[in-house]
């Protein structure tokens, strides 16, 4: 009688899993972003934030938000609206206090397809690159990176409820 149980058990489970990847905003596959090595150790992806303002922005965990330059900044607000949110006080890498300005876009696209929507940036006054940090890294719910060739996996890049936005 076990003998029997056992493959039906076994094929229930399997269906149970063949149900879940079939779930409405349930995305099994990951996104496989190419990365730029610059220098010893840092690694750039291609963001697009609208369908005219691209920018190459350092992948940092380190970063609390994805970080804009002034200059992207103001290239992404003349195509489109963003909402400001709150002002903040940024500790910057050696410690020093910052006041910067935390904004929402309305989309970020990392690589070719894993597209966020209403992700929180921040612009640092006198920020000399554009960071990719945790405020999208995370929505992502899990990353990684390989370093040959360099890329950056991307768990599950579908578009979150906008209740569980409000929540946060």
């Amino acid at each position: 009688m076990k003998a029997i149980l056992l493959p039906v058990l076994i094929l229930l489970a399997g269906g149970m899993q063949a149900a879940a990847a079939q779930e409405p905003g349930h995305s099994p596959e990951r996104s496989v972003v190419p990365l730029q090595q610059h220098g010893a150790g840092a690694y750039y992806a291609r963001v697009a934030f609208s369908q005219d303002v691209e920018a190459s922005l350092l992948v940092d965990t380190g970063s609390s938000y994805v970080v804009l330059t002034t200059r992207t900044f103001k290239a992404l607000k003349q195509s489109g609206p963003m909402r400001r949110l709150r002002k903040i006080t940024a500790a910057m890498a050696g410690g020093r206090p910052v006041k910067a300005q935390v904004y929402e876009v309305p989309t970020l696209v990392i690589g070719e397809s894993c597209e966020l929507q209403a992700v929180e940036v921040v612009v640092l006054p006198g920020a000399t690159r554009d960071i990719l940090g945790l405020s999208a890294l995370r929505r992502t719910g899990s990353f990684s990176m390989t370093f040959d060739p360099p890329t950056l996996e991307l768990g599950d890049c579908s578009d979150e409820p906008a209740a569980a936005l409000a929540s946060r």
